[in-house]
C-alpha cells in the first residue's frame, strides 16, 4: 500500500501546478471584467422644435468615456436618407469625449419626425444604443403663405 500512497501523493504534486495556473487565469479574467469602456451622454435625445423645410437641423451629442480603457465608436445606423450621422472615429480614451454629430435634412420631408439612430460601442455595458431626434418641419406652402401679406377686400396687394 505504501506504493499507491506515494502515487497518491505524486499525483497532486503533478496537478498543483496546473491549479496554479487555472487561479491566475481566472484573477487576469476577472480583473479583465473590470478593465472597460463606459459610456456617458450628455443627452440621449434632441428636440430642434418647428422650423422651415428646406433648412437643415444639425445637433452634438457628446459621448463621454468614464470607463477605464479606450472608448471606440464602431458605427451610428442612418434610419433614412434625410438623416446624416457623423461620429469620432479614434478611440475615445478615459475621462475624454467625442461627439456624435446628426445632419437633419428636412427638404421635402415636412411634418412631426422623430428619428432614431442606433449606435455601436466597444462598451460591453452599453455595446448598443439609441438617439433620438424630433422636430416639426413647416411645408413650403405653409412658408410661402407667411411671407404673403394678408387678402383685404378681396384682393391681395403686393407690398413694394
Amino acid at each position: 500500500m505504501q506504493g499507491f500512497g506515494t502515487f497518491v501523493v505524486l499525483s497532486l504534486l503533478k496537478y498543483k501546478p496546473m491549479k496554479n495556473i487555472l487561479t491566475l487565469l481566472l484573477v487576469c479574467f476577472s480583473a479583465a471584467a473590470f478593465a472597460q469602456a463606459e459610456v456617458s451622454l450628455d443627452k440621449n435625445t434632441h428636440n430642434f422644435g418647428t422650423f422651415n423645410e428646406g433648412a437643415d437641423s444639425v445637433c452634438v451629442f457628446t459621448v463621454t468615456n468614464t470607463g477605464n480603457q479606450p472608448l471606440v465608436i464602431m458605427g451610428v445606423s442612418k434610419p433614412c436618407g434625410c438623416t446624416t450621422p457623423d461620429y469620432t472615429k479614434e478611440p475615445i480614451m478615459p475621462g475624454k469625449s467625442g461627439t456624435i454629430t446628426v445632419k437633419y435634412s428636412s427638404l421635402d420631408h415636412p411634418g412631426k419626425f422623430i428619428k432614431s439612430l442606433q449606435v455601436r460601442t466597444n462598451a460591453p455595458k452599453q455595446d448598443t444604443f439609441t438617439i433620438t431626434i424630433t422636430g416639426d418641419v413647416l411645408p413650403k406652402s405653409t412658408n410661402d403663405n407667411q411671407l404673403k401679406p394678408p387678402v383685404i377686400g378681396g384682393r391681395s396687394e403686393e407690398v413694394k
